[in-house]
């Protein structure tokens, strides 16, 4: 189990989805790479992706590192291992709502990956319009495409919740039971 385990590590590190809690690289090859970018997220996605140009990526499986993992970001693996089981049984049930709250919460992880635009926008305030302007348009909208709407715009909300607002009172006050009232709108209908 170790070596399969130690093979898809490599393979995902000849890949360039390697994580920065546990990454080496020569000093020179970092300066040919353009170093870190400043984004807030996934800046050592961003860092691997241009690495490969400077040479081999490998996993190597006798080092070992120590890191502490941020509160949110605990929150955040188990909510994507919770996806991922939500994804299979939306598919399983062919239910709208629970396929596009998991494909949202993955959008949402996605986003915060991808978004390079330093600005004061989050994905829950796109999130909240979103949802008020599909309620707006509710009746003219089919019944299994609003549920998807519904549950893809409630996803990208949990996870902003869960990955950002938890460290803000502020936000949490205010996200956090829109988030789950609308959960459990959506977890009605």
């Amino acid at each position: 189990m170790a070596d399969l385990y130690a093979k898809g590590l490599n393979a995902s590190a000849s890949a360039g989805l390697f994580s920065g809690a546990n990454m080496a690289f020569r000093r020179d090859a970092l300066l040919k790479a353009g170093g870190y970018v400043k984004v807030k997220r996934a800046e050592d996605w961003a860092l691997s992706t241009r690495l490969r140009s400077q040479g081999r990526i490998v996993y190597d499986q006798e080092a070992y590192v120590f890191t502490d993992v941020p509160f949110n970001r605990m929150f955040e693996f188990a909510a994507l291992a919770a996806n991922a089981g939500l994804i299979s049984m939306s598919i399983a049930t062919s239910s709208p709502a629970a396929l596009g709250f998991s494909s949202g919460f993955f959008l949402g992880s996605l986003g915060s990956a991808i978004d390079k635009i330093p600005d004061d926008l989050h994905h829950s305030q796109v999130a909240v319009a979103g949802l008020g302007l599909i309620t707006l348009f509710r009746g003219s909208i089919p019944s299994r495409t609003y549920r998807f709407l519904s549950g893809l715009l409630v996803g990208i909300l949990g996870h902003h919740v869960i990955t950002e607002d938890i460290y803000d009172p502020i936000w949490v006050g205010i996200n956090g039971p829109l988030f789950v009232g609308a959960t459990l709108l959506l977890a009605s209908s």
